[in-house]
């Protein structure tokens, strides 16, 4: 089937075009909504909560209550099984950042200048302010902004992300929509057994380091080690303080599911300065 992740932009008439290539593909439209219940439940928080912090509008009591670096994790994982099911839209929430190196996934931005977009969005509410309008738009795309960055450490704006970007204000939705279907039926983005193996391994790897980050002495007493998989295979690399860490890494590390070995190339340096 296909997996094909777009960005979200207020006014851009992305929804649009998202919801035109789902019906002729026959593909589920995955909304951020979807994510941020499942996160929510696996961390025991309010939706609301999820999503104040994703759109970047946090609250203090957010802040507090939210580990920044657990939900990446737990928004990444939610996206890699979106991404498994092989039969999904993903607007939004990193999935462009998350799965830029799985060769199958389209990745599309569907944008416009701000002009075309403050239009859209005084047609679609009904507002007349143009200034009110705009100032939202800009709102919505900085706080975008600061919640991808802070995730997912990206700019998810930069073109090279992305396979095909589209300007709605002179292509209009139903020749995007015809390219987007065009471009996921080639070859180049036809699902081989090396790509779908890189996206489970990506899965696994976030699980290894979502392990670490759950425990956060081994977390600090680790921080310069890297972690590298692929094909059943983790290997450790970099500097401990002593050997009982890398034990202590291992015992974490081999029960998670899809680590067949664990490579210790670990050193132990005795004057360790962390």
């Amino acid at each position: 089937m296909t997996v094909i992740t777009m960005t979200r932009e207020m006014g851009s008439l992305g929804k649009d075009v998202a919801s035109g290539v789902a019906e002729t593909l026959g593909l589920q439209v995955v909304y951020h909504e979807v994510i941020e219940r499942d996160i929510a439940d696996r961390m025991k928080l309010g939706e609301s909560d999820v999503n104040r912090f994703l759109e970047g509008k946090p609250a203090l009591s957010d802040r507090l209550k939210i580990d920044k670096d657990q939900l990446s994790h737990y928004t990444a994982e939610e996206i890699y099984d979106i991404a498994l099911e092989d039969k999904a839209v993903i607007r939004g929430w990193g999935a462009i950042v998350l799965l830029r190196s799985v060769p199958h996934i389209l990745r599309v931005r569907v944008c416009a200048p701000m002009s075309f977009r403050v239009r859209v969005m005084q047609d679609r509410l009904g507002l007349e302010n143009e200034q009110d309008v705009r100032r939202e738009i800009e709102r919505n795309d900085a706080a975008h902004t600061r919640a991808v960055h802070g995730l997912l450490k990206s700019d998810w704006q930069g073109p090279l992300n992305y396979d095909l970007v589209m300007n709605t204000e002179r292509v209009p939705v139903s020749d995007c929509v015809r390219q987007v279907v065009a471009l996921a039926g080639s070859t180049a983005f036809e699902k081989t057994t090396s790509s779908q193996q890189i996206l489970s391994d990506l899965i696994v790897e976030h699980r290894v380091r979502n392990a670490i980050a759950s425990k956060e002495d081994l977390a600090i007493s680790v921080r310069n080690v890297d972690i590298s998989f692929g094909d059943g295979e983790l290997v450790l690399t970099g500097l401990i303080e002593n050997r009982k860490i890398g034990q202590a890494l291992y015992q974490e590390l081999k029960g998670i599911s899809g680590v067949n070995s664990i490579i210790d190339h670990l050193t132990v340096v005795s004057a360790y300065q962390g």
